[in-house]
């Protein structure tokens, strides 16, 4: 006689409710009725009860009626997508013992066990699954449990994805969204964001919202989703800001005599970088563009530029204010001023620092003893 049993692998939820048996008068069979597979918990329990003297001679499990998924003791038939990935938990169904011919009866209840562990479960594996022992008697009496199963899986991420007022760069201020792509059908319980492989914020949403983007938010992004299965970390994604040039340039007060070589450094932080810069000096109550004697390439460090501009002799009309022009755009100019003063013998150095509030401020030190605020 069949028996109909919902079987599962959900919580270990109230077992007196959850497990159930189908008795006939020489065998039972015994499963959990709701169960949930993962790579931490992949064991589909069976617990044959043998009411005689019979042995049980077949063991069969199957996937939605009719895939054969595990078969004892042939494994000939079995779904490709089965073979190697199901194996018994324990061999008791093997361990039957040995009839007493004096006694003519084995113990009188024999419990087997015919629990499957399943490899590496995905959710191909979700469904109905039956678990039938067959006895050795005239009429191979049969009884058969089955029912519904649910794998969990770590999380899945399909990918990041950025929204905002434009798709592939973004200008200081203005506000994006971050997407961890997670497939819907995944569970999770938090989500970690990590800007350049360094920890940033953690939320219970698949979602981070930065309502002023700045520069600092430069820089390789990726997600990781984590459920009580394990965790799993999304592609990498590169985000950029466009942001104004701000003034790197270290030094802006030379000191040279006539004759001299000069060379002056002007350098900008900004994105996109900036190409180069152009060069005027103050004269005649104006400024009137000046060229470079000699073209030194900019350099390019990170997002820094730095200019040069090269005069190989100093001559009397050099001296006096310099400005590096750093073109942003067709309406935006930044200047960067530059002073050129004339060598005198008891200046033997310059200093140049910068405070706190990022402002220049510029010293010249006479026998290195008394320093002069310019």
């Amino acid at each position: 006689m069949n028996a109909l049993i919902t079987i599962g692998l959900l919580l270990y939820l109230a077992p007196g409710l959850f497990n159930k048996s189908w008795t006939t008068k020489n065998l039972s069979v015994k499963v959990r009725q709701h169960s949930i597979l993962s790579t931490k918990n992949n064991v589909l329990p069976c617990t044959v009860h043998v009411l005689s003297k019979f042995k049980v001679i077949k063991i069969l499990w199957l996937k939605d009626h009719f895939i054969k998924v595990f078969a004892w003791p042939e494994v000939k038939d079995i779904s490709s997508d089965y073979v190697d990935r199901i194996k018994f938990v324990d061999d008791a169904i093997t361990r039957q013992g040995t009839y007493d011919q004096n006694e003519m009866r084995y113990e009188e209840t024999r419990k087997l066990k015919a629990d499957i562990a399943i490899s590496n479960p995905t959710a191909d594996d979700e469904g109905v699954w039956s678990c039938q022992a067959i006895l050795n008697n005239m009429e191979y009496t049969a009884a058969t449990a089955e029912g519904q199963v649910k794998v969990e899986e770590k999380p899945v991420i399909n990918g990041i994805e950025i929204r905002g007022p434009k798709a592939d760069y973004f200008n200081e201020g203005e506000s994006v969204s971050i997407l961890c792509m997670i497939k819907t059908s995944s569970t999770y319980t938090s989500v970690k964001w990590f800007r350049n492989d360094v920890f940033y914020s953690e939320n219970f949403t698949n979602r981070l919202d930065i309502q002023s983007i700045q520069r600092k938010h430069m820089g390789v992004w990726y997600c990781m989703a984590t459920n009580k299965v394990g965790n799993t970390t999304s592609p990498k994604l590169s985000i950029q800001v466009n942001y104004k040039p701000i003034s790197c340039t270290y030094k802006t007060v030379y000191y040279r005599s006539v004759g001299e070589f000069l060379r002056f450094e002007c350098c900008y932080n900004s994105f996109p970088i900036i190409k180069d810069v152009s060069w005027s000096k103050y004269e005649d109550n104006e400024w009137k563009p000046v060229k470079s004697d000699r073209y030194d390439p900019p350099k390019l460090s990170g997002t820094n530029m730095t200019s040069f501009f090269i005069r190989k002799s100093v001559a009397e009309s050099n001296f006096g204010p310099y400005r590096c022009i750093a073109h942003y755009n067709a309406t935006l100019e930044f200047h960067d001023k530059i002073q050129l003063y004339r060598r005198r013998d008891d200046e033997t150095n310059n200093v140049s620092v910068m405070n706190t509030q990022g402002n220049h401020l510029h010293y010249v030190l006479v026998n290195y003893k008394n320093l002069h605020k310019i």
